[in-house]
C-alpha cells in the first residue's frame, strides 16, 4: 500500500498511477497548481528520489535509488535510469533508452531511442539521436546535437556542435562549433581551435593526432588532401607537416 503523502496526492489529482507501481521509501512529488504526474503501469522507482511536476514515466521504465527526475518530463517506455542520476526539465527520454553511472542531463534534452548515456554529462538543450552511445565521463556542450548510431566516448564537447550519424569520436577533446560529417573515426584528437567554424569531411580518421587551425582552408574546413582516406598516427604529425600548413595559411587565409 502507498504512504498516506502519496495516497492524499492521489486524492487531490496531482499524480496518477497505474498497476504493479513499485515506489521506494521517502519518495517526493513537486506539485504546482493544475499538476499532474503520471506513472503508468509496471514503473520501479527507487528510493528517495524526486519527480518534477507534470512529468510521465511511461510502461515498464525504472528509475534508481537518489535520483531527481525535473519538471515536464517524459520518461519512455522501458527506460532504465540507475540511481544518483540527475534528469533537467523538459528532457525527453525516448523508449528502451538507458541513463547509467550517476549521469547529468540538463535541461531541453532529447535522448533518442535505444541510446546510452553512461557516466556522463549532457549540458542544455541537446539532442541526441537513435542507438547512439555516450559513455565514459563525456561531457557534451550545451546547444548540440549528435545523430544516429554514435558513439562518444571518453570526450569533452564543446558548445554548439553538430555530429552526423555514423560517427565515432574517443579519448578526444573538441572546440566549439564543430561539424563532423557521416562516418568519420575520432580517436585521441585534440583540437586547438578556438574561433572557427570546422568541417571534417566523411571517410576521415584521424588518431593520436592534433587538429590545429592550420588544418583549415578558406572555408574553415579541415581539408580532403590533409585527412580524406587517411589515417594518421602520432608518428606522422610531423613539424614538417605542421611547417607546410601553416604555410599554406600565410599564403591563402591570411593573406
Amino acid at each position: 500500500m502507498y504512504s498516506e503523502y502519496i495516497k492524499k496526492l492521489i486524492s487531490t489529482g496531482h499524480i496518477v498511477i497505474g498497476k504493479n507501481v513499485v515506489l521506494g521509501e521517502g519518495i517526493s512529488f513537486i506539485t504546482a497548481v493544475d499538476s499532474i504526474t503520471i506513472i503508468e503501469d509496471n514503473v520501479s522507482v527507487g528510493n528517495n528520489v524526486s519527480v518534477g511536476y507534470n512529468s510521465v514515466i511511461r510502461k515498464g521504465s525504472s528509475v534508481g535509488s537518489y535520483s531527481r527526475i525535473g519538471n515536464n518530463v517524459s520518461v519512455g517506455e522501458n527506460v532504465h535510469i540507475t540511481k544518483s542520476t540527475h534528469i533537467g526539465d523538459y528532457v525527453e527520454l525516448m523508449r528502451n533508452c538507458k541513463v547509467l553511472k550517476q549521469s547529468e542531463i540538463g535541461d531541453y534534452v532529447v535522448l533518442g531511442e535505444g541510446s546510452i548515456c553512461a557516466d556522463s554529462a549532457i549540458e542544455y538543450n541537446v539532442m541526441v539521436g537513435d542507438n547512439s552511445s555516450i559513455d565514459t565521463c563525456s561531457v557534451i556542450g550545451c546547444n548540440s546535437t549528435i545523430g544516429d548510431s554514435t558513439l562518444i566516448n571518453d570526450t569533452t564537447m564543446g558548445t554548439d556542435c553538430v555530429i552526423h550519424n555514423n560517427v565515432r569520436i574517443s579519448m578526444s577533446n573538441m572546440p566549439s562549433h564543430i561539424e563532423v560529417s557521416p562516418d568519420v573515426s575520432l580517436h585521441n584528437v585534440n583540437t586547438l581551435l578556438r574561433d572557427y567554424m570546422v568541417y571534417v569531411f566523411p571517410v576521415c580518421k584521424l588518431t593520436h593526432g592534433i587538429i590545429k587551425r592550420a588544418c583549415m582552408n578558406k572555408l574553415g574546413h579541415i581539408s580532403n588532401d590533409i585527412l580524406h582516406k587517411h589515417v594518421l598516427h602520432r608518428s606522422q604529425i610531423t613539424m614538417r607537416f605542421l611547417n607546410t600548413i601553416t604555410n599554406f595559411i600565410s599564403m591563402y587565409i591570411l593573406s
